[in-house]
């Protein structure tokens, strides 16, 4: 199972078309596989795509960035504590589906024989721990182009990183920013891609019974520069050649017949930032409109800016955390008694202080999206399973308003309200979740992004699948989902 993060299909189709990936159109265009729409449910980000997956869970997460309600601690889906308590919850409601097998670069690892660069424990000494020296050191002898292949590209991605840094500043982004980005883009596009495809092709040659790994190097990309930004879209060349050299291998493998499937968990939209159109960060807005009601705001860190730990090769940290264990996550957490706003993305939690009425809660949703400019704001009435919510057309009830909401031309509007109402009314999110989405217009992304994943989105919910015609998967009329993957997948390791 090879997993190109935050490929929308039309932004495969368009990247097959240019000529970027070579080898995936070959697959395409052969007789022996299928593609399949892929809708990500919610939230649109990898540990709920991966625990729908992996365990066949909805909505494992309210998003990547949260509070955990039991510790009062705001969080993500990168601290490995975190990881470590949601794969727990994970394993009693389902057995994964990764055991015995291996898993690179995933959120989830839970009963591998090997892993590394798993959210559960991100670093380089964690790939380390695994390796026996002498094996290392016999197979950097037996397959020394490697090394050099490596260095080679590590080069070449390292002058193109520098050439961005200058076409960035001259774009007028941030200066420190774009020169933070230069390690983080080296590590994450040439080093880790190349690292996870030699430990899959090892596993291949030794017969492992499920193999998952996930290229990472586009969606870092594209949320820096875009989804469709030629920045973004020379990623998947090198994409395109690991997962060539990874099919390669699986089918020479005399230890087990492999069938291969490359699928994108979700896709990105083109986002504007909230700080920038309104000149001020979310949590600031809403904190400062919170406090002119009179309700209590206790000082704090801001979230949206300090814990962007969802993709923070944007800050220029991803490198940093995959490849060290270094601890960037101290001394980020509010005081346990007031407002705590996390919005890694365009979706986000408002956690209150004071338990306040219905009707003051709906008074503050509906004020929430005229005085703070947020484009949508829902909040969960567990009483009836349902969800309330408002954005700039009015107030509306959710399932049942649906199409006001996520806009009539949404692809997926029959499985997507039901998991809005699910992941609003998780028992771990805030008393109202707000999103950049607009139907008519640029969505939001709270942080300083140009592409952003996590919300309702009709491209970031909207990855692919590329099956071999012997892994049958059943779904919808016009797409699938995780849970059908992950059907598809247990009934071909079961021979049904």
């Amino acid at each position: 199972m090879i997993q190109i993060d935050g490929l929308a299909r039309a932004q495969l189709e368009k990247a097959v078309k240019k000529g970027k990936m070579p080898y995936l159109k070959s697959l395409i265009h052969e007789s022996s596989y299928n593609v399949l729409s892929h809708y990500s449910g919610l939230p649109s980000a990898t540990p709920g795509v991966q625990g729908e997956i992996f365990y066949g869970k909805k909505c494992a997460v309210p998003s990547f960035g949260f509070m955990q309600k039991n510790s009062c601690k705001p969080t993500s889906m990168l601290v490995p504590e975190t990881v470590n308590q949601v794969q727990k919850s994970l394993s009693g409601y389902n057995t994964s589906i990764l055991t015995n097998g291996s898993a690179y670069c995933d959120i989830y690892n839970e009963g591998t024989q090997k892993s590394a660069f798993c959210s559960t424990e991100i670093g380089l000494f964690s790939y380390l721990k695994m390796v026996n020296p002498i094996l290392l050191i016999f197979l950097l002898l037996q397959h020394i182009f490697i090394f050099f292949r490596i260095t080679a590209l590590l080069i070449i991605e390292l002058a193109l990183a520098i050439t961005d840094f200058f076409r960035g500043i001259v774009q007028s982004e941030n200066f420190w920013k774009e020169i933070q980005f230069i390690p983080a883009r080296v590590g994450v596009c040439a080093l880790m891609r190349e690292l996870i495809t030699a430990n899959v092709v090892i596993d291949s040659t030794r017969g492992l019974p499920l193999i998952h790994c996930n290229f990472l190097g586009y969606d870092e990309q594209a949320h820096r520069r875009g989804p469709s930004s030629a920045f973004a879209h020379w990623t998947l060349k090198g994409i395109d050649d690991s997962i060539k050299r990874i099919h390669k291998a699986a089918l020479r493998s005399k230890a087990r017949d492999y069938s291969i499937m490359v699928y994108s968990d979700h896709g990105q939209e083109h986002t504007d930032c909230y700080a920038k159109q309104y000149g001020i960060s979310v949590h600031t807005a809403i904190s400062n409109y919170l406090k002119s009601k009179g309700l209590r705001v206790t000082p704090q860190i801001n979230l949206t800016e300090s814990i962007q730990l969802k993709r923070s090769a944007y800050l220029g940290k991803r490198l940093f955390q995959r490849f060290t264990n270094g601890d960037v996550f101290k001394n980020i957490c509010t005081e346990p008694d007031g407002l705590k706003v996390v919005a890694i993305g365009p979706l986000g939690h408002v956690y209150l202080h004071e338990k306040l009425s219905s009707l003051k809660l709906n008074q503050l949703g509906s004020q929430l999206v005229k005085e703070v400019n947020i484009p949508l704001v829902m909040r969960a009435d567990r009483q009836n399973k349902s969800v309330r919510a408002w954005n700039r057309k009015g107030e509306w009830i959710l399932p049942e308003d649906i199409i006001h909401v996520a806009g009539e031309d949404h692809p997926f509007l029959s499985e997507l309200s039901g998991d809005i109402v699910e992941l609003v009314n998780h028992r771990d999110s805030g008393d109202f979740v707000i999103s950049g989405w607009i139907p008519d217009q640029k969505p939001l992304s709270f942080p300083y992004e140009n592409g952003a994943h996590g919300g309702l989105g009709k491209n970031e919910t909207h990855g692919f699948a590329l099956l071999p015609l012997n892994i049958k998967v059943t779904g919808s009329k016009d797409f699938i989902r995780p849970k059908n993957l992950r059907r598809a997948v247990l009934d071909f390791m079961n021979g049904d």
